[in-house]
């Protein structure tokens, strides 16, 4: 099987400058857009997202992750902040699974700041490998990972202060919103 290879952004900003030529009001990208590919292509797929405004993107939760986090990283979480359900959520939190919110892995933040929705494309499944079972939303806690430094470069301002819970929904239940 070996490794999994991925469209370059600039293959995935000339298919979705056709989606949007044909007038899309809605664009869901089920794929993992966490890691920066080069600043060219990276930017040609953002200035499509950023004129439209209408692409939903997906993210995975990943706790096994490295506990290393770059200014991206941190940034992408904030900009996260703005699809997260925090007004009058009433959960039963002692028998919710909860999810620390810094293992989630929002796509870089340039695109998830010119997203029209980001959510969680994990999938759960059976010991037997089928999938019967499909999680609404994810709740955790905002919380971002403690940093032992002033990390460099310019954040957006963080609406939710830590220790605010909140659910981030599946990309399913996004772009059923948005649509």
């Amino acid at each position: 099987y070996g490794a999994v290879k991925t469209w370059s952004r600039s293959i995935l900003a000339q298919g979705l400058t056709r989606i949007e030529d044909a007038g899309a009001k809605v664009v869901v990208m089920d794929l993992a857009l966490d890691k920066r590919q080069g600043s060219a292509s990276d930017a040609q797929l953002w200035r499509i997202m950023a004129n439209h405004r209408n692409v939903v993107l997906g993210m995975a939760y990943d706790a096994s992750r490295s506990p290393t986090y770059t200014p991206d990283d941190i940034r992408g979480l904030v900009f996260l902040e703005k699809f997260a359900i925090a007004d009058n959520l009433t959960l039963a939190l002692t028998k919710t699974q909860h999810f620390p919110y810094y293992d989630f892995e929002p796509p870089v933040s340039d695109f998830t700041g010119s997203a029209a929705g980001v959510g969680v494309f994990d999938r759960e499944t059976d010991p037997d490998g089928g999938l019967r079972n499909a999680r609404l939303f994810y709740v955790s806690t905002v919380e971002y990972p403690p940093s032992s430094s002033k990390l460099p470069g310019h954040f957006p301002q963080s609406n939710l202060a830590d220790g605010v819970p909140v659910a981030l929904p599946n990309i399913a239940l996004v772009a059923a919103l948005r649509v």
